[in-house]
């Protein structure tokens, strides 16, 4: 289609426009040649149109795709993060767990050393007091005495 076509304006007047085509009885002689290049003309355009509503068809179908897709990955990832907020809240207590476990062991092992070093000095006084009915049946009185300087 030609840019200055006068079907193409807005105030189109067909009277005006077949009268201009048209001025004598005479210029009806090629009214079958205007007629063929005008159905030409529809023809033409009735292709472009059609090409152009098969080509908006596909796009849209294409559109609708790729929104589906798009749809399917926003779920799919969605899904993920809930996934990964559960997996970490399970991390989370259980972390919390094992911290409660090794502050119960470190309190244990505390109260294990306390005891152990109870154990030791209960040991060291036992042996003292074997070391002191030694002495005091030989009348050792000097070492006796240092004993019990260490054991206080």
């Amino acid at each position: 289609a030609d840019d200055s076509d006068p079907l193409d304006n807005d105030d189109f007047d067909y009277i005006d426009y077949i009268n201009k085509k048209f001025p004598t009885e005479e210029s009806l002689n090629h009214l079958d040649t205007f007629i063929v290049g005008i159905t030409s003309q529809i023809s033409t355009l009735d292709e472009e149109l059609s090409k152009s509503i098969q080509s908006q068809t596909i796009a849209g179908e294409i559109a609708s795709k790729e929104i589906i897709e798009a749809s399917n990955a926003i779920q799919e990832l969605f899904n993920k993060i809930t996934d990964i907020k559960l997996k970490a809240s399970q991390s989370e207590h259980m972390v919390q767990e094992i911290c409660s476990d090794i502050k119960k062991l470190d309190y244990a092992k505390n109260h294990l050393q306390i005891s152990m070093t109870a154990l030791k000095r209960i040991q060291m006084l036992i042996n003292a007091i074997g070391q002191l009915q030694t002495l005091s049946d030989e009348c050792n009185y000097r070492d006796a005495a240092l004993v019990l300087d260490a054991i206080k």
